[in-house]
């Protein structure tokens, strides 16, 4: 689709108006909206391999780019290692939105822990575990509206003020439950065996 073409269709969407009860929720800062951030602790036994291929799995399986940022490793202590990850996916939703995640890892005490069940020997990783999503919208990912002078300018104004309420509407709930999926896909993984519990 031309650039020309996807602002056409775009600007049709402004024939609307907004209902009474809308909640007017842009963001200033460079078209960017941050949702809630969704957090996950546990301690326990984890099997920490198949939570990461999990990850990439659904990042694949959903439309999401998925990229290791940062990855951190700590001198073990008797207790344990220290690890720190941060990974991103992004997914390109139109030709205005983006849904970006990024998200971070912290375990502490990790170790490899070799578990006898129902017979058959498994390796499983004993360890602190938190992780926090950070969900944003990126409204307008290829720049149309980013002008401040002019007409081009004005569109931009109209852009932020007007359109915010169906973004709110439209992709908010859709990016935050996505997130919880995931969450609740990587949780499966922490569930194993006995000695486990939130803190």
């Amino acid at each position: 689709m031309s650039d020309t073409n996807a602002l056409k269709k775009f600007l049709e969407q402004f024939k609307g108006a907004p209902p009474q009860n809308a909640k007017f929720h842009y963001s200033d800062s460079k078209g960017h909206l941050s949702t809630d951030s969704i957090r996950f602790r546990y301690e326990g036994l984890c099997d920490f391999n198949g939570m990461y291929a999990a990850l990439i799995d659904y990042s694949k399986h959903h439309g999401y780019i998925w990229q290791e940022k940062t990855y951190k490793h700590k001198v073990p202590s008797p207790k344990g290692a220290e690890q720190e990850f941060v990974w991103l996916i992004q997914k390109d939703v139109n030709e205005i939105i983006k849904y970006e995640v990024e998200i971070e890892t912290h375990i502490w005490d990790m170790r490899d822990i070799v578990v006898d069940i129902e017979g058959g020997k498994q390796r499983f990783t004993q360890l602190r575990l938190e992780i926090v999503f950070k969900p944003k919208i990126i409204f307008d990912r290829h720049k149309y509206f980013n002008s401040k002078n002019g007409l081009l300018g004005m569109l931009s104004k109209l852009y932020w003020k007007s359109m915010s309420w169906q973004y709110l509407i439209t992709y908010y709930d859709d990016l935050y439950y996505d997130i919880l999926k995931l969450q609740n896909t990587m949780k499966q993984f922490c569930d194993m065996k006995s000695n486990k519990r939130a803190y």
